[in-house]
């Protein structure tokens, strides 16, 4: 391949199933003697260059990402253990694609054109493969046909209990600097398209019950998720993408005593760099009532302005019609003269809210309104708010909840609340 092959790219694309087609490029293209065969029967070599043209290929299938009608050439990918695989192809004189597929070639797992972006003479796939065997091909992606070089390397990951064994304690209110350079995509998760960036397994462990917020700060998306096993994905807890400015990315929960391992990961391998981690644990309130957090919201009432809160320290009793259920909520007393319009916003906020209004403070029968507020996406350019709470109250006396909308939804966001009587809101006569 020479210095012609550059770094390879990570791609990630949906499974699609390869379409039979018939072939309609001409066969009498004089093939040079020194073109190696391809077919189902052909062995991929690891690690050393392989020329061949897709003049001597088959015609059998298409790629998702092909647009011609061209044949293809096949070699077979044998992956002895879980492994890193890196593919790619050079094609000089035509537009050449790569697909990679199952064994017999029923279900298409990659297909890349022009890799990079509008280089029509490369292609190239990193992923990570179970152990077994592979149909890797090689096609004409505008219907032409030609000689090309491929290159392959296959890595084999260490096991995930390795990975486990050696994860890196965390600890609450200390700083942890890592790196995902050069790491292995060992894990996966729910959320940014699995994860299948390079990834660090960390480690900490609760003595109690205790609410923990874990925040990343990195030079590339990065992608946080929790477990409480560490080699099951079905025992992720929550997965959360970038959270705002900065490549930063955030995750609260409630967690009970035991040991938790925290990933820190990306979308796609293309995605890796230094990162700095943190975490702060909070004990929930004990014995808190309603009651009690009545009392508290009516020693001090709300008046307009900005406030900053943080529910990862409140108690959870309350909730409203919309939501709110085994979330922390902050209580806020209003005290109104004459009918009047407020407005509540919640900026910057780390989690996803309701905002409920009540008449009595402990009946929850008195709701006059509820509204989820899922949180904004945070921007370094300016302040971001989720959809504002709008109420029209006569005089009286309220309660104002700001809560979670789901369990472990918690932590802090600028309260800002704007009043106007409609005294003054209507025209003087």
């Amino acid at each position: 391949m020479g210095a012609r092959v550059l770094g390879l790219l990570a791609t990630a694309c949906s499974h699609h199933a390869v379409t039979p087609r018939a072939a309609i490029v001409p066969r009498d293209v004089p093939v040079p003697e020194s073109i190696v065969a391809c077919g189902t029967k052909v062995p991929l070599p690891l690690g050393t260059p392989v020329l061949s043209s897709t003049l001597v290929g088959d015609d059998l299938a298409r790629g998702s990402c092909v647009r011609g009608t061209a044949p293809e050439c096949v070699f077979m990918l044998d992956v002895p253990a879980r492994s890193d695989v890196r593919l790619s192809l050079e094609s000089a004189d035509f537009d050449g694609a790569l697909v990679l597929a199952d064994a017999e070639r029923v279900s298409e797992l990659l297909c890349v054109d022009d890799s990079p972006t509008g280089d029509t003479h490369h292609a190239r796939i990193e992923t990570t493969l179970e152990a077994g065997r592979y149909a890797v091909m090689v096609e004409g992606a505008n219907g032409e046909a030609g000689q090309f070089a491929l290159f392959a390397e296959v890595d084999p990951l260490p096991a995930p209990a390795q990975a486990c064994a050696q994860a890196t304690p965390l600890s609450a209110g200390a700083s942890l600097r890592g790196s995902t350079r050069s790491a292995p995509n060992q894990f996966g998760a729910t959320c940014s398209g699995g994860a299948e960036g390079p990834d660090r397994v960390h480690v900490f462990t609760l003595r109690e019950p205790t609410r923990v917020r874990i925040w990343q700060q990195g030079e590339h998306d990065g992608t946080l998720y929790l477990r409480s096993r560490c080699e099951d994905p079905g025992s992720e807890i929550m997965c959360r993408a970038d959270a705002g400015p900065g490549f930063s990315a955030l995750l609260t929960a409630e967690l009970a005593a035991g040991s938790y391992y925290v990933f820190t990961d990306s979308f796609a391998r293309s995605q890796s760099g230094d990162y700095v981690l943190s975490m702060e644990q909070a004990l929930p309130p004990l014995n808190a009532t309603v009651s009690a957090s009545c009392t508290a919201a009516n020693a001090a009432p709300l008046v307009p302005g900005e406030y900053e809160i943080d529910t990862l320290y409140a108690p959870s009793v309350m909730a409203g019609n919309c939501g709110g259920e085994r979330a922390p909520e902050r209580l806020f007393h209003l005290s109104l003269k004459e009918e009047t319009t407020i407005q509540v916003e919640l900026l910057e906020a780390e989690f996803d809210a309701v905002i409920y209004l009540r008449v009595e403070c402990e009946d929850e029968r008195s709701e006059i309104s509820c509204a989820r507020a899922p949180r904004a996406e945070l921007s370094a350019e300016s302040e971001v708010a989720a959809q504002p709470f709008i109420a029209t109250i006569g005089p009286g006396e309220y309660t104002l909840g700001i809560d979670g909308q789901f369990e472990n939804q918690m932590g802090a966001t600028r309260l800002r609340v704007t009043s106007l009587p409609l005294s003054l809101a209507r025209p003087a006569r």
